[in-house]
């Protein structure tokens, strides 16, 4: 490692954002390639390198031996990508969920769908899916982190699933 990428990670430890910038322009490349091999289907890679490395800058500072800052990089890659596999068994399959409200358009409607969630999940869930924008779109948008627009994601999609599942049952009753 040479002694301009150690001043690097050191001026970044002292929360120098520039400097950060920089490790983020070096490394990268190796975080996204990593992302892409240990990511679950269907996550969005930008989105997850975000992730790793807004996680990178909350956590430099604890970082002892500079000498082991790629490893120790790999080691928060591979965490992140850990909680982003568990994370994504537990929510409800995003395709599964736009098929169902596709289907039940003609029944119920999409806006009313929408129109049963709390306003935050019904406006992330319409620029989600209505108007095809992505997390870290919707996330600036609305003054929000990529984590915080998944949260809604989440909750607006279970809420949807367990309705149209209710819904359903109820049609096969008939």
């Amino acid at each position: 490692m040479k002694n301009t990428e150690l001043d690097l990670i050191t001026a970044a430890q002292s929360g120098d954002r520039h400097a950060f910038g920089e490790l983020f322009r070096l490394h990268g490349r190796m975080v996204r390639g990593l992302v892409r091999l240990l990511a679950p289907r269907g996550i969005e890679i930008d989105d997850l390198v975000q992730e790793v490395f807004l996680e990178a800058w909350k956590t430099l500072p604890q970082l002892r031996q500079r000498l082991r800052f790629l490893a120790w990089l790999r080691g928060v890659t591979r965490n992140c990508c850990r909680v982003a596999l568990r994370r994504s068994q537990r929510e409800p399959e995003y395709r599964e969920v736009e098929t169902l409200v596709i289907e039940s358009s003609a029944r119920a409607g999409v806006e009313e769908l929408l129109a049963a969630l709390p306003d935050e999940s019904a406006r992330i869930l319409r620029e989600k899916f209505c108007e095809d924008r992505t997390y870290k779109e919707i996330a600036r948008r609305n003054h929000l982190t990529v984590a915080q627009v998944r949260g809604h994601m989440e909750k607006g999609l279970r809420l949807v699933a367990q309705r149209l599942t209710v819904e359903q049952r109820q049609e096969a009753r008939r």
